[in-house]
């Protein structure tokens, strides 16, 4: 049995042993609830994760809990799964690979950033952009504008410098004559003691997530 999990990463996959049986599933506590085990704490792997929270690797912070990560696939058999890469980003990087036309490159990217967001939307749907100005969520902005799609767009900010981008969320949303609505979100919402996360097989989420689902 070959499990091949796509580079994009849409959906987790998740697998675990159930006696001689494979489980897999997107959705880790569905995952525990058809195997009829408890959620268990994998504690090496949380003070891996709390130690280097950007290392992802196969495993999961609940015991008998592992991934078959973005760009890889997983082989089961003889009742055991070895997972390998299957995607490598390096051999877009190499310089065999390189577009040495600026305009066949600015062309190839527009075509798949249309391609790629198109795929994704549907017009008789209504999209609420959280738009900061900056590159992404413009492009994501222009090209719901340039396709027909009504997006309104939402601006979270705080007062310090470092967190009020409001400028720049204007700037674009006057361009593309979008709504904008501004809200600052409330930092007593906070509770550095509460997981913002605690559901996921790695439970992580900066503490601030928790004013922002409040607003």
């Amino acid at each position: 049995l070959y499990l091949c999990h796509s580079p994009c990463g849409a959906l987790n996959l998740f697998h675990t042993n159930w006696g001689d049986v494979l489980l897999v599933a997107s959705d880790a506590e569905i995952l525990l609830s058809v195997a009829q085990r408890p959620r268990s704490p994998n504690w090496a792997i949380i003070a891996h994760h709390l130690a280097y929270d950007d290392l992802c690797t196969g495993e999961t912070c609940l015991e008998g809990v592992r991934e078959i990560r973005c760009g890889e696939v997983g082989v089961w058999r003889d009742g055991q799964m070895s997972v390998k890469p299957t995607w490598n980003p390096w051999v877009f990087a190499d310089s065999n690979a390189a577009i040495w036309s600026r305009n066949d490159a600015l062309e190839l990217v527009k075509r798949e950033i249309f391609r790629c967001i198109g795929s994704r939307r549907n017009l008789s749907e209504k999209y609420v952009l959280d738009l900061s100005g900056g590159l992404d969520s413009s492009i994501l902005a222009a090209v719901g504008s340039s396709t027909g799609v009504t997006n309104t767009a939402i601006n979270l900010f705080n007062p310090e410098s470092e967190g009020d981008e409001r400028f720049y969320a204007r700037s674009v949303a006057n361009h593309l004559e979008m709504d904008l609505i501004e809200a600052m979100p409330p930092t007593d919402a906070i509770d550095p003691l509460h997981c913002a996360r605690p559901h996921l097989p790695r439970p992580y989420g900066r503490a601030f997530l928790q004013a922002f689902e409040c607003t």
